[in-house]
């Protein structure tokens, strides 16, 4: 039960394969094509996500969210995990709303990944504290080493 609905499988999740089965085929040949990690309804959310290693280091995202009937958000996301100062910065898109089509998705998704994959270090749009708890349980070498269980990907 990560989120909540301990019914999520038999209730949630059929309606969610159901709303995206329109463009399920798109999303996991992207992921392919991309060498792209692709997870489904992480903590019962509406949205299939790719997650993979940035070059500058740290973790990019690009989540497609079910917005509305049959519309999708597609946001990108790249955060970078500073074990000595217990700090996440975090860089974020602008929202992408758009029609749940396999064409306009795929369009979408370049710009996306080419996007998030040229952002450099330092233009963050948060920088969050406050993760000594959480992360010193590791040592530094096996915290940073976490990031290599994400795929290098394919422009």
């Amino acid at each position: 039960m990560p989120n909540g609905s301990p019914d999520f499988a038999e209730t949630q999740r059929p309606l969610l394969e159901q709303f995206f089965a329109p463009v399920a085929d798109c999303l996991e040949h992207f992921g392919l094509e991309h060498n792209l990690l692709l997870t489904r309804y992480w903590h019962q959310l509406p949205c299939w996500d790719y997650l993979f290693r940035h070059p500058q280091g740290g973790v990019g995202r690009i989540m497609i969210y079910k917005a509305g009937e049959d519309v999708l958000s597609v946001h990108g996301l790249w955060w970078v995990d500073r074990y000595d100062e217990f700090v996440r910065c975090i860089r974020h898109s602008t929202p992408l709303i758009i029609r749940r089509d396999p064409e306009g998705l795929a369009r979408a998704l370049r710009t996306g990944l080419e996007e998030i994959l040229a952002w450099q270090q330092g233009n963050w749009d948060d920088i969050v504290e406050g993760f000594q708890q959480q992360w010193s349980g590791a040592s530094k070498e096996a915290f940073e080493s976490a990031v290599t269980y994400y795929p290098i990907p394919r422009a």
